[in-house]
């Protein structure tokens, strides 16, 4: 099966409270549970950074659900790409909230101090999300199944 990875950058389009987000992560894990979607999924209180890997056709399925989710705003897809492994291989979604978002280190990995989405490439992010994810000390083995 080809596997596929698609990160993207949106913003709130009205305030998030921490109810509404414990909501959202919810229910994508229950979704990606049931699609075979991994990722990661990072909240700085001004926007939403995601990562979403799976199958082709389930990652588009799951994009096309958040297009069209009035929660988000200014989405833009930072980077679509062909994969051999899962980077959040065991994480039907990570998650790291505002109170992970440190400035060392997102200066070390996307050389900003706050979220500017028209400065983001695809690998800062990937690098970006990896280590809010590291510094929650999850394990997020690579899988290369779909």
């Amino acid at each position: 099966m080809s596997l596929i990875q698609l990160i993207y950058v949106s913003r709130p389009s009205g305030p998030i409270g921490s109810h509404e987000l414990v909501q959202i992560v919810d229910s994508c894990r229950r979704n990606n549970e049931y699609t075979g979607i991994t990722g990661m999924l990072a909240f700085s209180g001004t926007h939403f950074l995601q990562l979403l890997e799976g199958s082709e056709l389930e990652v588009e399925r799951t994009f096309a659900r958040i297009e069209h989710d009035r929660r988000h705003t200014d989405i833009r897809v930072l980077g679509r790409t062909s994969i051999h492994a899962r980077s959040f291989g065991t994480w039907s979604m990570g998650f790291a909230g505002m109170s992970a978002f440190n400035v060392d280190i997102m200066q070390r990995c996307l050389g900003m101090q706050q979220i500017e989405p028209g400065g983001l490439k695809a690998g800062q992010v990937l690098e970006f999300l990896g280590a809010l994810a590291d510094r929650t000390g999850a394990p997020r083995e690579a899988a290369t199944s779909g």
